[in-house]
């Protein structure tokens, strides 16, 4: 069976507003079964589509490998700050930190929900200003060739 994914994205946002069953159906020209099919492929390609890194994320994650690598050459054994990788990446003092906290962050305490929350698991930032690869964030860059 193949399905149109763009109408497929349709239900989902139909769907995410309230629309659904033999409405949704009749919105998108199809029997109300075959649009609540419709519907999980659509939300299933959002869900999937949600975990592409952004520019920013990318560019973060190869300053900070620069960094902890121009550390490693001068023979310092501390992970970077974060103030260095946003200047190695031209960007202000904040920057490293606050995109990394975003999403693709390890793990970090979440005031808003009250409890421990999980990231993506590529950069853990230290509460002293200091950040650093996971062996997860080490394995993308090495795939997506940023160190030698």
């Amino acid at each position: 069976m193949n399905v149109n994914i763009a109408l497929a994205q349709k239900a989902a946002s139909l769907a995410r507003r309230g629309i659904t069953g033999q409405d949704l159906g009749a919105k998108l020209g199809v029997r109300a079964p075959e649009a609540n099919a419709l519907t999980a492929i659509g939300r299933a390609e959002q869900e999937r589509h949600s975990y592409r890194l952004t520019v920013a994320e990318v560019e973060l994650l190869s300053a900070l490998a620069a960094e902890h690598a121009a550390l490693l050459r001068e023979g310092a054994i501390r992970s970077p700050k974060s103030k260095d990788v946003a200047w190695r990446a031209g960007r202000s003092a904040g920057w490293a930190a606050a995109t990394a906290r975003k999403r693709i962050f390890d793990e970090r305490y979440d005031d808003t929900v009250g409890m421990h929350v999980n990231g993506m698991g590529f950069v853990h930032v230290a509460g002293n200003g200091h950040m650093s690869l996971t062996p997860a964030g080490w394995a993308l860059i090495h795939f997506m060739g940023g160190v030698e």
